[in-house]
């Protein structure tokens, strides 16, 4: 019996641990896991010229079989739509003095587009701004398999489309 309670405390506290840690964590500041191939969303600060257009946040997606290092923003619709993430691989992610990236090459190095949730007592709602608290999961539609039919080598070597809260940077 007292194995019992012992486990069952272990098991509340795992749960209850990730979401007092990202209470207080904004999500530019956040880091999710994806469970089976160890792929990572790093959400960070957005530099001015990052947050062009309806841009909420920008993250890169980190690590899989391949160590790969994506680049993307999630953007709103005021409200009237659901939030849009956009995952680019095959040009650099531009810069403060670079031009906006034109239609045309982004659609050339664009991985992946699709609709993303944050992921609230296990229900879908709107993605925060990216200063706004970090939600304990997110939920980025379609996201393996886009990526494993346009990038990567072969099945099995995608992430899932679930991600969960796993910290806050300093």
């Amino acid at each position: 019996m007292p194995h019992r309670v012992l486990t069952t405390v272990i098991a509340l506290a795992a749960l209850v641990t990730p979401t007092l840690a990202q209470d207080g964590c904004p999500l530019e500041r956040a880091t999710y896991a994806e469970g089976d191939n160890g792929y990572e969303l790093r959400f960070h600060q957005p530099k001015e010229w990052e947050m062009y257009g309806m841009t909420e946040s920008v993250f890169e997606l980190v690590g899989g079989p391949q160590d790969q290092t994506l680049w993307g923003y999630i953007s709103g619709n005021m409200g009237t739509s659901r939030d849009t993430g956009n995952l680019f691989s095959g040009c650099a992610r531009p810069g403060p003095d670079d031009d906006v990236l034109v239609e045309d090459l982004i659609d050339e190095c664009r991985v992946w587009t699709g609709v993303v949730y944050a992921m609230t007592s296990g229900e879908p709602a709107f993605m925060p701004f990216h200063d706004e608290p970090a939600p304990p999961g997110i939920l980025m539609t379609d996201l393996g398999r886009t990526l494993r039919y346009s990038l990567l080598s072969g099945p099995g070597d995608e992430p899932w489309d679930y991600f969960t809260f796993k910290s806050c940077a300093e």
